[in-house]
């Protein structure tokens, strides 16, 4: 056919510069430049091409917005270039008008079947033309933010984990998409089988598919259920699935469309929720509820062949392990003793965290008395072995309590509360040990909690005293000192034991309010002394590791100090051995403000805690002062080489000494000729209170004198 040549004409529609990109196509080199011409005056960017070869080269290369191509060029046609844009495009859209010379029928349906948006006939109308152009164009843009919104929503549905499925009932067909594909466990098939999908449920949940299934047929109009599916990865996914059932005009079920949703994530979220409602989150075993239940469970059995108990045991002094090496590695100790329960007691046997440090065992079906005794020997020996700790071996005492099932103690929680008390009373006998529950023990414990409640008042009904013991010079026995002591006088039990209610106060955390009590009141009672002419005198001051906690502890020091006319020199505070392990940097940096402050610092029953020798370098410390539970083994080669080693050991880190627990003439003279500083003992004084304490001194001062 002829093809009709394009004539400009002077026309400016009133489109927008749109600045998008057009690429123009055509062999005949006028048409094309009066085509070219046309756009551009409209603000249009245009590339050309002479033929639909080389108009598919520049689509390539530069994917214009539009292409407007001539339907009859030689080499690649204009309708078979039309049809190989679609093909590279895989389905985005790009839109191509053609420019068609025929007005046959069939060759505007061949121009169509090619993929184009649009055809115009030659000679061209421009303002047709144009028009066409802006339309197409606006085409472009909402095609891409429909493009834009699919990718939002199939991004969506893939996070959420949900898809779309339809079922015809007759051709038994589903329709998904790929995602629901893989969720369903069936290959990406254009049209897969619902029986493709139940192929790949878990057995045990067909039932309840099927049922609904069922449900369907009858007039159910709409469906939830969750059912369990087997990936072809081999995993179980959990899918929720809700649907709308259609019928014929006859109440037949004609097919279901609805959404699937895998609730894998929801399912195991729900799961580990379950778990940690019955098991503690640090050591996975069962917590205090469920042990409770569980022992109930027990208990409700018809039969119980044999002997069984309850066990509760907690670790002596953990707040004060705690404190001193640190949160975190308390909770490795409180795995490590987890573990060591699971490994030293019966399959059958339940092992729970009851909360803190405190640990329950459920010891079932022993053969007797005996065998029992032996397992809960066993579990305490066990746990008396040593834990490493940051590579070091520590070790640490419990106190256990067990209470036996019978006709006494048969329900859960009299078990618990019995067992509660032997521990108690382990504790209260200096920890360490392992008791049975008996009757008589109520009593002990009824005391117990008396006293401990009476302590948290003590303070504010001015119970809490503080005692002095002297501190002599090791060589001239001149007064040098003292150390001063809290006690607590009882309005009724009298002087109550520092070894019952100090660990009370550090359980409780009074320890704090207490040791600022003594602090305060045996700096100004040594300032008192020294203004009636007891000069030089210094004093000891026991700090505890819970002080340690307090942010302010510092300050509070400071603000002591500064009320005092005494010279900071002759204040000495004396920290735990166990202070130097765990959370160790933080302890320097508090010891050295301390020492900024021009006080001395001590440490106190050196060698009794955990030994770490490796830290007095570390530690800006002045004087050790030597355990009298050495001092007390002195008639023994071991007690003495024990001494000599802590001696030589002091003298080589230039460190002072106070010996503890001198108590007769023979202790003195082991010390003759070594390089100990100062003696403290009952041999040069018992602790007594401040107005006693006064004549203890005019007493050494009339000696010296």
């Amino acid at each position: 056919q002829k093809k009709t040549k394009l004539i400009m004409t002077n026309i400016s529609l009133p489109f927008k510069n749109s600045k998008k990109c057009i690429l123009a196509v055509d062999d005949d080199e006028d048409d094309l430049h009066t085509l070219k011409e046309m756009l551009l005056k409209q603000g249009y960017k245009v590339i050309t091409a002479k033929n639909g070869q080389e108009a598919l080269a520049v689509y390539l290369d530069k994917k214009p917005n539009l292409v407007i191509m001539d339907d009859m060029m030689p080499i690649v046609g204009g309708l078979e270039a039309t049809a190989q844009i679609q093909k590279i495009n895989r389905g985005k859209f790009t839109p191509v008008v053609v420019m068609v010379s025929s007005n046959e029928m069939s060759s505007i349906d061949e121009v169509y079947s090619t993929g184009a948006i649009e055809f115009v006939r030659k000679p061209l109308n421009w303002h047709v033309l144009l028009n066409v152009v802006e339309h197409a164009l606006k085409l472009v843009e909402y095609e891409a933010s429909l493009l834009d919104l699919q990718h939002k929503l199939t991004y969506t549905q893939e996070l959420a984990k949900v898809v779309y499925w339809e079922w015809t009932v007759q051709t038994d067909r589903l329709f998904t998409s790929p995602l629901g594909c893989k969720m369903f466990g069936i290959a990406h098939l254009e049209n897969p089988t619902m029986k493709q999908c139940l192929d790949n449920i878990i057995p045990k949940d067909l039932p309840i598919v099927f049922e609904a299934l069922e449900n369907a047929k009858i007039g159910e109009g709409a469906l939830h259920l969750t059912y369990r599916i087997k990936n072809q990865q081999g995993e179980t996914i959990h899918i929720d699935s809700l649907a709308d059932c259609q019928y014929d005009d006859s109440g037949v079920l004609i097919g279901m469309k609805g959404s699937a949703q895998d609730i894998t994530r929801l399912h195991k979220a729900e799961q580990l929720i379950a778990h940690q409602e019955k098991f503690d989150l640090l050591t996975n075993l069962p917590n205090r509820r469920y042990f409770n239940k569980l022992l109930q469970e027990f208990l409700e059995q018809e039969e119980h062949p044999g002997l069984s108990a309850v066990v509760v045991l907690d670790i002596d002094q953990f707040k004060k392990t705690n404190d001193t090496l640190g949160q975190h590695n308390g909770d490795i100790l409180l795995k490590n003793v987890a573990l060591r329960l699971k490994n030293v007691t019966r399959k059958e046997d339940i092992v729970a965290r009851q909360g803190s440090d405190e640990f329950a065992i459920l010891i079932k079906f022993a053969k007797d008395k005996n065998e029992l005794i032996q397992s809960t020997q066993r579990v305490f020996n066990d746990l008396a072995r040593a834990f490493m700790i940051e590579s070091k071996e520590l070790f640490f005492s419990f106190s256990m309590g067990v209470c036996e099932i019978n006709e006494f103690s048969k329900t859960s929680n009299q078990l618990v509360a019995h067992a509660n008390v032997a521990r108690t009373s382990a504790k209260s006998a200096g920890g360490n040990q392992l008791q049975f529950y008996q009757q008589s023990m109520n009593a002990e414990s009824q005391k117990y909690l008396m006293l401990e409640n009476d302590l948290r008042s003590a303070l504010k009904r001015k119970q809490i005293e503080v005692y002095y013991q002297p501190q002599v010079d090791a060589k001239s026995h001149k007064l040098t000192g003292f150390e001063a002591l809290a006690r607590w006088n009882h309005p009724t039990e009298g002087l109550v034991s520092p070894v019952v209610f100090i660990p009370m106060a550090e359980a409780t955390g009074l320890i704090v309010e207490i040791g600022q009590f003594v602090l305060e009141t045996a700096v100004a009672e040594v300032e008192s002394w020294d203004k009636l002419g007891f000069k030089n005198l210094h004093i000891g001051i026991n700090l505890s590791p819970r002080q340690f906690v307090d942010k302010s502890l510092v300050e509070r020091i400071q603000k002591v100090l500064n009320n005092t006319s005494l010279d900071n020199k002759y204040i000495d505070l004396e920290i735990t051995e166990s202070l130097m392990v765990g959370n160790a940097e933080h302890h320097v940096i508090v010891l050295n403000k301390l020492k900024d402050l021009g006080i001395s610092l001590l440490v106190d029953d050196f060698g009794t805690g955990y030994s770490s020798l490796s830290y007095l370098q570390k530690f800006p410390i002045d004087t050790l002062k030597v355990d009298q539970s050495f001092v007390r083994n002195l008639d023994t080669k071991e007690g003495k080489g024990i001494v000599n080693a802590i001696l030589a050991m002091v003298e080589a880190l230039n460190l002072g000494v106070i010996v503890e627990g001198v108590e007769n003439e023979s202790d003195i003279n082991f010390f003759k000729n070594k390089n100990a500083q100062s003696f403290q003992g009952f041999y040069f004084g018992k602790p007594l209170p401040a107005k006693e304490t006064r004549q203890i001194l005019a007493n050494f001062m009339a000696r010296d004198k």
